[in-house]
């Protein structure tokens, strides 16, 4: 069964891309920039984005050890995004853009 996020003062939209990478089966922590997602040996950033602006935290020289990035916003704002992050986004990184929908439900964009 399926439990709401706590957001513990985080944004909605964070609490939301939690409980996703939870469904999915990754232990997931805050890491100060956004959530940590782990699993197995796959390491993954995710970055809840209101604003359409992409996160200084997507940027290859970053040091990070995680091998993904994921950007997760609204439903209505994932093809925007999406054509954002192709254009500014290091050609080296591995990033993924998911829309949350309000009913809980995502997608891959």
């Amino acid at each position: 069964m399926a439990t709401k996020p706590q957001s513990h003062g985080r944004a909605p939209l964070e609490g939301k891309a939690r409980l996703v990478f939870e469904r999915l089966g990754y232990s997931v922590t805050y890491d100060g920039d956004g959530l940590r997602a782990e699993r197995d040996d796959k390491v993954v950033s995710v970055l809840a984005v209101d604003d359409g602006r992409l996160p200084l935290a997507v940027d290859a020289d970053t040091d990070t050890d995680a091998d993904k990035y994921c950007l997760v916003t609204r439903a209505d704002d994932a093809d925007t995004l999406k054509r954002t992050a192709e254009e500014d986004i290091p050609s080296e990184a591995d990033w993924a853009v998911i829309g949350l929908e309000e009913d809980g439900d995502y997608f891959v964009a």
